[in-house]
């Protein structure tokens, strides 16, 4: 017997992720330049703006493109928690592509298997 939500429908995205996310964080930007979009726990005055995340992501995708990063490919990112992440996922994203991540406390030996079985195409 199937069971009914009470909740409302969730509607049908039609747009991509990365769209609405550029989308979200362009209006931040556009608001308020200096507004900031994530800080450091630990220094309060080492923090990234919404400005600086949209460029960063842009500069990702640029650099990605010229080198032939195609719709389908998949980006292998080695990074700790931190900002960038975010920049290189949503650069990555735009150009049709996919992350497989992997930790940087990783040794070679731990590291390189991952991304040759994720059929990884750059490492960053």
């Amino acid at each position: 017997m199937p069971s009914y939500s009470d909740m409302p429908f969730v509607p049908i995205v039609t747009e991509p992720l990365q769209k609405i996310l550029l989308d979200a964080i362009w209006i931040h930007a556009a608001s308020d330049r200096n507004k900031i979009a994530f800080m450091n726990a630990e220094d309060n005055s080492v923090c990234m703006t919404y400005r600086d995340l949209y460029l960063h992501a842009q500069s990702v995708c640029a650099f990605l493109e010229k080198r032939h990063f195609r719709h389908g490919d998949i980006a292998c990112v080695v990074l700790s928690n931190c900002w960038q992440y975010a920049a290189f996922f949503l650069g990555v994203s735009m150009n049709g592509g996919a992350i497989s991540g992997a930790s940087y406390r990783f040794t070679d030996c731990m590291c390189l298997p991952s991304c040759f079985l994720s059929s990884m195409t750059y490492i960053t």
